[in-house]
């Protein structure tokens, strides 16, 4: 039961429905760290919460509402439709809006605080669903104007809100996403999974064809790369960039290094999954494993451990997670020239231009011989990147709300 000197906050709880994401990873890290005697949560969803979050729905402090009928058949429908009136029948204190988006008519009394990630439904229109894109637009200026306090999750993202919208700076704070630190303990994986991105010798990966019929034995050298398959994270330079680095590297009678894509199928990007199979088939060293089905967080931080380093091409975020993560394990990286980069990173990584491919092919082999040769002071994300800090802006944001939407006493 909700104890009457704790804020009751209202959550957009639909990431959770699904396996882990970069929304969703923020939702249970703040309900996680912040302060239990201050705050409780109802969560609202359509479909029942994915098996991943059970540990957070043991919690005291949160509670699990799921929509029913008609109405919840999609998320679309039961947050924009079925959820208001639930809302105006039990206000609460105040409505946390994690996809940068609030309910319609939201009750009067109710704070609004909204999460923004990014501005992919105006900049990368085509790699969201139409769904989606249609409610980011339609929704997200009411949104705006109806929020009493904006979490912005770079310094980049919180410029691009006054950029577009005429919102009071002072009412938008910047709440960066933390980081876990890696465990001391390299995680099991399977030899199923090592198999997908082995060959038999490690000779092979420069040799430009693939031996049928081999079995593999070895996990040659690689770097990797993690984010979602779709157009806006840019892979087709980053293919044609590989491909040309490993005919320098021969050139050079240099071996190259392997390139693990560890990243998902996003959505509707058929030809660049084709070619990304077919160069697969075609290049020892490219490996993609499960085939876009994604890979577990054990084999995640397994590759971030044993990647050479880390690269990042994408032509627009509104932060960059697998970025601070791989910094998080002490790699170098070679990433765009994007300013959320930069607040990541800072001087720890090589910054080019997304688009330039013979530029991308040629820090590949720059920083295969710099990450030999120069090693990178300690990351330390409790400085910066901790998920009590995170917590920490969210319970701010909350109590500001709640305070500016409570009636004057009498």
């Amino acid at each position: 039961m909700q104890q009457a000197n704790r804020f009751r906050i209202g959550v957009d709880a639909r990431p959770l429905c699904l396996p882990v994401s970069g929304v969703a990873r923020i939702i249970q890290k703040v309900i996680e760290n912040i302060d239990q005697s201050r705050f409780w949560f109802e969560l609202h969803a359509q479909n029942p919460p994915h098996p991943d979050y059970d540990d957070l729905l043991m919690r005291s402090d949160v509670e699990w509402v799921q929509g029913q009928g008609t109405l919840s058949r999609t998320g679309a429908t039961d947050f924009n439709v079925r959820l208001p009136g639930e809302l105006r029948k039990s206000p609460p204190d105040v409505f946390w809006g994690t996809q940068q988006v609030l309910p319609p008519a939201l009750p009067s009394s109710t704070g609004a605080v909204i999460t923004f990630h990014d501005f992919v439904a105006y900049r990368f229109p085509d790699s969201m669903r139409r769904l989606a894109r249609w409610q980011q637009k339609s929704v997200q200026k009411y949104s705006v104007h109806r929020a009493d306090i904006i979490l912005a999750n770079s310094q980049q993202t919180r410029r691009e809100i006054l950029e577009r919208y005429k919102y009071p700076a002072d009412q938008i704070l910047v709440a960066y996403p933390g980081l876990d630190k890696p465990g001391r303990k390299s995680p099991e994986v399977s030899e199923e999974f090592l198999a997908q991105i082995s060959e038999p010798d490690v000779r092979m990966v420069a040799s430009h064809r693939r031996r049928k019929n081999a079995k593999s034995q070895v996990v040659p050298p690689f770097m990797l790369a993690c984010s979602t398959i779709e157009p806006r994270k840019n892979y087709g330079t980053l293919l044609s960039a590989y491909e040309k680095y490993c005919e320098l590297g021969a050139q050079e009678g240099r071996i190259p290094l392997g390139l693990v894509i560890a990243g998902r199928r996003g959505w509707e990007s058929p030809d660049l999954f084709q070619r990304l199979t077919e160069m697969e088939r075609r290049l020892p060293g490219l490996h993609w494993p499960h085939q876009g089905e994604g890979v577990s967080d054990e084999e995640l931080d397994w590759l971030y451990r044993n990647c050479a380093f880390f690269v990042m091409p994408s032509l627009y975020e509104g932060f960059g997670i697998p970025l601070l993560e791989a910094m998080g394990h002490g790699k170098h990286a070679l990433v765009s020239n994007l300013s959320c980069f930069h607040e990541i990173a800072d001087n720890r990584a090589e910054y080019l231009d997304p688009n330039d491919v013979n530029g991308w092919a040629y820090g590949m082999l720059e920083m295969q011989v710099r990450r030999s040769k120069q090693r990178l002071a300690a990351f330390k994300p409790e400085r910066n990147w901790s998920w009590e800090n995170t917590a920490a802006m969210h319970a701010e944001a909350f109590e500001r709300s709640a305070s500016r939407r409570r009636a004057p006493a009498k």
